[in-house]
């Protein structure tokens, strides 16, 4: 798992009403998550949806734990579910986050149109990625220590 933290981009600045309207701060750091797949995610095969409902529950899980830490300091957080680009937590809004989208802004990786859907392409790991997105209003420096603390088991 590889975990990135970036200032929000122009569009999450200007859009936090429509995808966290109960949200009474605004949005300080995303939190941008790579898994590397055992299988190129291009095709939608058996396979791939396996690994795909995989690497979405290892988020979920990590995801959820890091929300729960940044709350207990005081902060909003909420992280984004891959298949549907809705909070898990806080109420939806009108607007989806796309976190392949995310990931081509915060970190300059070129993407793939693919039936349908667009696909990072990572330098090293190609195709084989899984992108998961997470908001919050604490600073980058604080999200990026409690996901390291919580990636460690601490």
């Amino acid at each position: 798992m590889y975990c990135s933290t970036h200032a929000p981009s122009q569009f999450i600045c200007s859009h936090t009403d429509e995808l966290l309207p109960t949200w009474q701060c605004p949005v300080s750091s995303v939190l941008i998550v790579l898994q590397l797949s055992a299988c190129d995610l291009r095709d939608r095969t058996a396979t791939t949806e396996a690994e795909k409902q995989k690497l979405r529950q290892q988020f979920v899980g990590f995801g959820f734990t890091v929300v729960e830490r940044l709350q207990q300091l005081g902060y909003q957080a909420d992280l984004f579910d891959p298949q549907t680009g809705l909070p898990m937590v806080s109420t939806p809004g009108r607007i989806h986050l796309d976190d392949v989208a995310v990931v081509r802004d915060c970190l300059g990786y070129p993407t793939l149109g693919h039936c349908g859907c667009s696909v990072i392409l990572h330098p090293t790991w190609g195709s084989a990625i899984y992108p998961s997105v997470l908001l919050s209003s604490a600073p980058p420096a604080l999200v990026a220590w409690v996901a390291k603390d919580v990636a460690r088991g601490g």
